[in-house]
């Protein structure tokens, strides 16, 4: 019984891990939008994966203890 409760969620190490590298993704993308050259459709574009991003990081730190869940 304890095996399927291990199974089922995952080691904090995995979810630290999780969320540096959501982070890290959504400081590339701020970078990005901040071009001026930046096409409209890409900027579109960028802005929606950021905000998916910033949604999922939520919820791992959420899970971590260190968040409030999504409004």
């Amino acid at each position: 019984m304890a095996d399927k409760k291990s199974a089922a969620a995952p080691p904090i190490d995995d979810l630290v891990r999780e969320a540096i590298r959501i982070k890290a993704q959504i400081q590339t993308l701020t970078k990005e939008l901040n071009n001026p050259e930046l096409q409209l459709g890409v900027s579109v574009r960028l802005s929606v994966q950021k905000r998916e991003l910033e949604a999922y990081l939520c919820g791992i730190l959420y899970a971590l203890g260190e968040g409030d869940p999504l409004p």
